[in-house]
């Protein structure tokens, strides 16, 4: 017996309609998956910033600690006495304080590049009259033989500590480093301490990077140090200082009850501006009080920008030796004598800063600890 022979029907062909859905469904789905992979690879760079940061932070004091102590540091009161009859605080005492820092190239010594280099105390380097130097101080003040931070040494030269910039970058010594930091210093209590700013350095478009600390766009006051970039919110002249200063006495005239929003310049805002990237998520500012802020967000509700802290203001006890009190004629007003229990000046790290050489450079904030030297 025979089997039946057994038809075999032949399978229908997808039309092109059906081939173009199934591309259009399959397109959707890998363009949803596809828009994680920038989200992704962002938080991962800032996994990697969070636990890197302190480490460089801790690198950084180590460093400090290894050429500069204590009792190298003065008080403006040793170069000019007067000056503790106008200032509220304990003498000795003295506001945040940029390095000095080296603006260009020591043509003499051919096989060493000085630009970035910081000099602790000095800013008129007098056996290297080639080296530009910036200085925090301002002109006129009177302070005899003080061209930076106050030292031991009155009647004479500075110490000469100097921080090359290649031991401020992580790796320490790399040509082209991912990481690098800047210090502040400051006599508080007696004691002097020092504010670590840790930073990423990258280029637009990627591409490797060469660095140094340099005079650029971001730091309109000429001659000073470049970095970390300072902004006065309220000035000496304000009339009204609560309108401008972020206080701790309600809700800077907002009509949130929270001192974690504070009141944002209006007008149209780019993060790429040096006077106006303090307001840009993640960045880290510190205040004339000591306090370090993070920045949460930036938004614009019912016409007035905001920008949110992690949280709130601190408020500053009156009559504590942290403040520098305002006085209407102040010997070193350029430098922070302030009113009370406001934020009036911050520190911070811009996100771009101009290189006459090599073009523009992406700065990311990643850290910043204030410490004991």
């Amino acid at each position: 017996m025979t089997s039946p022979v057994t038809r075999q029907t032949r399978g229908r062909a997808f039309s092109l309609v059906e081939v173009l859905l199934s591309i259009f469904i399959l397109g959707i789905g890998v363009i949803a998956v596809a828009a994680l992979f920038p989200a992704g690879i962002a938080q991962q760079r800032y996994s990697v910033d969070d636990i890197v940061g302190p480490i460089v932070a801790n690198n950084a004091m180590s460093i400090l600690r290894s050429k500069v102590q204590q009792e190298d540091f003065g008080s403006f009161e040793d170069f000019t006495p007067s000056l503790g009859s106008v200032r509220t605080t304990i003498n000795g005492d003295w506001p945040w304080m940029r390095p000095g820092i080296a603006l260009n190239d020591d043509p003499s010594t051919p096989d060493v590049d000085e630009r970035g280099w910081v000099d602790v105390f000095s800013a008129t380097r007098q056996d290297v009259p080639a080296l530009a130097m910036t200085t925090e101080l301002p002109t006129g003040q009177g302070l005899a033989n003080l061209s930076g931070i106050p030292h031991n040494n009155p009647g004479g030269d500075p110490p000469e500590i100097m921080i090359t910039q290649g031991e401020r970058y992580y790796p320490m010594g790399s040509p082209q480093p991912q990481y690098v930091w800047d210090c502040m210093f400051r006599r508080f209590g007696g004691r002097v301490i020092v504010a670590i700013f840790v930073y990423r350095v990258g280029r637009p478009g990627g591409g490797p990077v060469t660095y140094h600390v340099q005079d650029d766009v971001n730091n309109p006051a000429a001659g000073r140090p470049p970095l970390p970039v300072r902004l006065q919110i309220v000035g000496n002249n304000e009339s009204s200082p609560w309108t401008a200063a972020w206080d701790t006495f309600g809700v800077d005239t907002l009509s949130r009850g929270d001192d974690s929003f504070i009141p944002a310049p209006s007008g149209p805002y780019d993060p790429s501006d040096g006077s106006e990237s303090w307001q840009e998520p993640r960045q880290w500012l510190l205040d004339q009080n000591n306090n370090v802020h993070r920045v949460l967000s930036r938004f614009v509700d019912d016409g007035s920008a905001l920008v949110e802290l992690t949280r709130p203001i601190p408020s500053v006890e009156l009559g504590t030796t942290s403040l520098f009190i305002y006085d209407p004629a102040p010997a070193l007003g350029d430098l922070g004598l302030r009113f009370e229990n406001v934020v009036t000046d911050i520190w911070y790290i811009p996100n771009e800063i101009q290189q006459s050489s090599d073009g523009p450079l992406l700065l990311t904030p990643v850290y910043l600890t204030v410490r004991e030297l």
